[in-house]
């Protein structure tokens, strides 16, 4: 494979980087571009077909109006006679068209009004005004307004000549009919009001001539699927059209068809009219949508051009330049040679760039240690050749050669083969042995097989003057050893008068082992001693081998190249025996757990008090080695301190909108956290730290405050790290134990840190509400350190002893509730409310989020399974209630189980669950909604209240009885409650004379409050304005509107204070067919940032005082 040259290949990587960056660019605007078309064009059809449906509602509406009442009208009924006979007088004729006009009013809802009796006769008014005989063309309508028992029915668009005053062109109209009753309630006529098409389609007809060019094709369908707008076409174009509402489903509001005329794809908007049936289909072609893309392409396109023109030029120059000093020094590195190594100096050449510069000075560098190396190892080489000479020649001992061949042939002429031959083979095996110069280092045990040898040859000739025994660990038997290092022994063991014996064994401690050679020679002289330790220091001193002879060479030789292999492992040693023999000890040591943990602190980046704690711990550690339970405990530790990332941080990526992209993909809605969120990490960019915030997610359970702060970590690019603090209680969990107790452990925050590697991690601390106290110490008060940006870069564990720094860790706390916080601990965190999740929100993520989840969990796909979105309605409401959405998964999780059943067992294809056969899957509904009360009651009032799980009613039932002034409570309620409940009596006390109250009442009645659900526990102040209205009621006798609720505090003057939880309360408001809700003044500002969804349909009334409550709120109607 033929190589690039270094120029080509930057070249290409330039220009292939520039090429990726222009046509990323280039695909990156098409995408973002034309999906930000279609999702604004999309939109932009939405809204259409809201202004068609309203306007086309309201003309549709305007003649029900005309027809409602014209048969509620007395006066046409007063002008008919009780036969209702059509055939009348021309003056009242004239009286009844006007009567009609008036009645359609002075816009005219209706262009036509025709009043049919049952005798064939038809009265009209309008375009058209007479009484004759009807023709048969009406007959079909008259019957089914017959059948609807007065509701009103609409025709399908048509043409008529009759109302049109030049019979040249016919006209379109819609008509409307309703049975007409007369005065006792019998039907004896119908009444139809028509209006032109062009009327009533008058903003869609306006629409397409304003936009002719480049306007969306509507159309409208009735619940029949005939089309109704455009009503002037062909029957085949209008066959073409109704192809469009087959493709669409009541359940999608927008979706992606390919056309059925043209083949091409298309984007439909669909909304459905409740109020006349009708639907609405807005359809723009992809190829218009996209138009202003495409047009704008072409113009980038011409511009990536000139670009990439100017990147290839650029590309060239930039590569040139890099390669041309890199050129110069290979033909540096071609003529250098060992003899010239360092003499020439290459930093002379002119460099442009900094990093070539550096590679020409590094190899400078290289060059003169490259010399310097070459000398040492010269010297190194020649002392190691020199003592390998040596020894081979110490080994080569013609005499021992001479005395074994003489041996040989004493053993051959006396016949004993074997023994010749057993010792030709090892004195072949000898000499191979220590002549194969290819191999320096061997095993001990190969070692020890060549000195068994060497010593059997031996054995031969002195018999039994010469004994020997080798014992040596079989774990030592693969250390790697030099070669011929065991040579010194036979020449002092045969020093003396014989029997001789010679002893090889080794001995194993707990950081070294050695080998040991003795012998019953005559042992090292003080002479030698000193001779051989003068001779060791002179060559520790002066490298390279001193000047010994054969006979000097043994002890020396043997330091010499030991202490070359083992280098500072070394353990040698001689001397005597006590019995006064020779002893030589070669071994070496093991690499302790100490060196490995000092080893390790020098590697370690932290700060000084750090490696000085820990040096003093290896200390101890060393002096406790022969207490395995001290050292063990000592080693815990500095395993464990040697784990923390004291210095080492993560980068992290402040791209904000890879971030924004990542919460919003991953979470639907909370956009108050989102935008909070991305703010901090703005602040971040712009000063490249900022103060790390204490964000406090507070909401209740299942709103995604846990997967929220998981999204955070994934975008920053921050390791995740969660603890747990629900039900801990006891301080050493978050301080850690001292390590004078047995079983001692950093504590939870330490530990968190040491998992996640890194000194920044984001550390979610979960349920922090839940944290509480005991005599083991104050919990909150250790995370006032923690969390308190003044003081955490000094964290002290009580287990470490030294300081962590937690300044950079970004810390995420959730909690259900603020109530149970201490106030100097939520002081020092940013508190971000999550609300409940709405109805619509909680689709929306059980469609985004928890179907894809759940059918992955369950093996299904999305062709085996679906949901729609009533049935999705439907599992929110009376399934499942909550703020969050942990039930509704679990119910989504339950029909996913019964699905796959059902496609295992009855090999079912695909499964639709619909709203019709949602109790087939869940069974019966769970919950249902306390609805408002039919009728106003006296001393009933429905109040609001905020839960754990969301919002809910609370009926307050006031009962007042002859009595002597006592004030019964029931219903579990809390202190809080119950002091609301005598704030209100106290009230209304104070104002009963201006209500007209008998100031004995409350002195001779007993007033009895009751709250429904009487196993449930209640609390908090919010019912103080409602137990008060229900107080006043009971008092006086007057009802209280059924269709209003209420929440707020009360003040003994009367005063309405703010609360909590509106959203929440508001929801359930609205689920309970509340219409009317009175709220503290206080408050009005909760109601601007709520969405439309939540307040649509609910009239919100302000309140500051109770007399406004009590306006509101009490009906007109007095009891009895």
């Amino acid at each position: 494979m033929k190589t690039r040259s270094l120029q080509s290949k930057l070249f290409i990587a330039y220009l292939g980087m520039a090429c990726l960056i222009l046509f990323s660019f280039a695909i990156f605007f098409y995408v973002f571009a034309s999906g930000q078309l279609k999702k604004s064009q999309i939109s932009a059809m939405s809204t259409l077909n809201s202004t068609f449906q309203s306007q086309v509602d309201s003309a549709i509406q305007n003649l029900d109006t005309v027809s409602v009442n014209i048969n509620y009208s007395n006066m046409s009924k007063s002008v008919l006679d009780q036969k209702f006979d059509l055939n009348i007088s021309d003056e009242m004729l004239s009286a009844m068209s006007d009567l009609f006009i008036s009645l359609s009013g002075t816009e005219l809802k209706a262009d036509q009004v025709n009043l049919y009796d049952f005798s064939g006769y038809v009265l009209q008014a309008g375009l058209s005004t007479m009484v004759k005989k009807s023709d048969d063309s009406h007959n079909e309508w008259i019957q089914k307004a017959r059948e609807a028992n007065g509701k009103k029915v609409l025709t399908a668009p048509y043409s008529t000549y009759v109302y049109s005053k030049s019979a040249r062109y016919p006209q379109w109209f819609i008509s409307l009919y309703r049975s007409f009753t007369n005065q006792y309630g019998r039907g004896v006529g119908v009444i139809e009001t028509a209006k032109q098409c062009k009327s009533i389609f008058k903003s869609i007809i306006s629409y397409e001539k304003k936009n002719h060019g480049n306007a969306a094709s509507v159309y409208v369908f009735n619940d029949s699927g005939d089309l109704i707008y455009p009503y002037d076409i062909t029957a085949d174009d209008a066959n073409d059209i109704s192809k469009y509402y087959k493709l669409t489903d009541s359940d999608q509001d927008t979706l992606t068809v390919q056309s059925p005329v043209t083949d091409q794809k298309e984007y439909v908007s669909r909304l459905n009219s409740a109020y006349t049936g009708y639907t609405y289909l807005t359809i723009q072609p992809e190829s218009v949508i996209l138009a202003p893309v495409y047009k704008m392409l072409k113009i980038l396109l011409a511009v990536v051009a000139t670009f990439l023109a100017a990147a290839v030029i650029v590309s060239y120059r930039l590569s040139r330049s890099v390669v041309k000093p890199v050129k110069h020094l290979k033909h540096i590195i071609q003529r250098m040679e060992l003899d010239t190594l360092g003499q020439e100096k290459v930093t002379s050449y002119p460099v442009s760039v900094n990093e070539l510069e550096e590679l020409y000075q590094a190899f400078q560098l290289m060059s003169d240690n490259l010399k310097d190396s070459m000398t040492q190892l010269n010297e190194a080489k020649e002392q190691e050749m020199k003592a390998r000479s040596m020894a081979l020649q110490s080994q080569i001992n013609p005499h021992f050669y001479y005395n074994s061949l003489s041996s040989i042939m004493v053993l051959a002429e006396n016949g004993d083969t074997d023994t010749v031959e057993k010792m030709c083979r090892n004195l072949s095996r000898i000499m191979r042995y220590i002549t194969n110069t290819a191999e320096t280092t061997v095993t001990l045990r190969e070692e020890l097989d060549y000195v068994q040898k060497y010593l059997y040859c031996m054995k031969v000739r002195y018999q039994s003057s010469l004994n020997y025994s080798i014992d040596v660990d079989e774990s030592l038997l693969d250390q790697p050893v030099p070669k011929l290092i065991v040579e010194n022994a036979i020449k002092y063991g045969s020093d003396c008068e014989p029997p001789w014996t010679i002893t090889i064994s080794s001995t194993i401690n707990q950081n070294s082992w050695q080998i040991d050679v003795t012998d019953t020679g005559p042992g090292f002289t003080e002479k030698a001693k000193k001779k051989i330790n003068s001779d060791i220091m002179n060559a520790i001193r002066n490298p390279g081998m001193p000047a010994l002879k054969i006979n000097g060479l043994g002890t020396v030789n043997v330091f010499l190249r030991w202490k070359l292999f083992c280098k500072d492992d070394i353990i040698f040693r001689y001397g005597n025996t006590a019995d006064g023999h020779g002893i030589v000890s070669i071994g070496r040591y093991f690499q302790t757990d100490a060196e490995e943990f000092e080893q390790a602190v020098k590697d370690l980046d932290a700060s000084c008090e750090v490696k000085e704690k820990l040096a003093k711990e290896i200390k101890r550690f060393k002096s406790q080695m022969a207490s395995p339970a001290e050292s063990g405990v000592v080693r815990t530790y500095i395993e464990t301190m040697l784990e923390m990332p004291w210095n080492k941080k993560c980068e992290e990526n402040l791209d904000i909108k890879a971030a924004k992209e990542k919460l919003d993909e991953e979470h639907y809605g909370l956009e108050k956290v989102k935008d909070r969120i991305l703010e901090f990490l703005a602040v971040r960019i712009l000063t490249s730290k900022g103060q790390t915030p204490i964000l406090c997610l507070a909401g209740p359970p299942g709103t995604g405050k846990t997967s929220i702060a998981r999204s955070l970590a994934e975008a920053l690019g921050r390791p995740y790290v969660r603890i747990s603090l629900g039900g801990v209680r006891d301080e050493a969990e978050i301080r850690g134990h001292r390590k004078t107790y047995v079983g001692a452990m950093p504590g939870r925050i330490a530990t968190a840190l040491r998992n996640a590697k890194v000194k920044n991690p984001l550390m979610l601390l979960d349920e922090i509400d839940k944290v509480s106290n005991d005599y083991k110490g104050d919990t909150f008060s250790a995370l006032l350190e923690v969390l308190d940006s003044e003081q955490n870069d000094k964290f002290r564990d009580h287990y470490l002893e030294v300081p962590i720094d937690l300044s950079e860790v970004l810390f995420v706390t959730t909690a259900n509730t603020l109530q149970t916080i201490p106030r100097p601990l939520l002081d020092r965190m940013e508190v971000i409310e999550i609300n409940s999740y709405t109805e619509n929100e909680k689709i929306h993520i059980a469609q985004r989020h928890l179907i894809p989840k759940q059918l992955k969990s369950h093996g299904l796909s999305e062709e085996q399974l679906s949901i729609s979105k009533k049935a999705l309605q439907k599992i929110a409401t009376v399934y499942t209630r909550e703020a969050g959405v942990r039930q509704l998964e679990r119910k989504i999780g339950g029909i996913c189980r019964k699905s796959a059943r059902e496609i295992l067992e009855d090999n079912k294809k695909c499964i639709k669950v619909t709203e019709r056969n949602l109790e087939h899957y869940l069974g019966k509904e769970i919950y249902q909604f306390q609805k408002a009360n039919e009728q106003d009651e006296v001393g009933i009032v429905r109040g609001l209240a905020w839960t754990s799980v969301g919002g809910d009613t609370l009926q307050i039932e006031v009962n007042v009885m002859p009595g002597e002034g006592e004030i019964l409570l029931t219903g579990q309620l809390g202190d809080v409650m119950k002091e609301s409940a005598r704030a209100g009596i106290s009230y209304i006390r104070s104002v009963s004379k201006e209500h007209g109250i008998d100031e004995k009442f409350f002195k001779e009645h007993d007033i009895h409050i009751h709250i429904p659900e009487g196993a449930v526990p209640k609390d908090g102040p919010s019912a103080g304005i409602t137990m008060a209205t229900a107080i006043f009621s009971a008092a006086t006798g007057r009802k209280v509107r059924a269709d209003v609720a209420m929440t707020g505090e009360i003040t003994l003057r009367g005063r309405v204070l703010p609360i909590g939880g509106l959203k929440e309360k508001l929801l359930a408001a609205k689920n309970a067919g509340i219409r009317m809700v009175l709220i503290p003044k206080e408050n009005e500002r909760d109601i601007e940032e709520m969405s439309s969804e939540i307040t649509k349909g609910l009239k919100i009334v302000s309140v500051s005082h109770m007399d406004e409550v009590l306006d509101y709120a009490l009906s007109k109607e007095q009891e009895g």
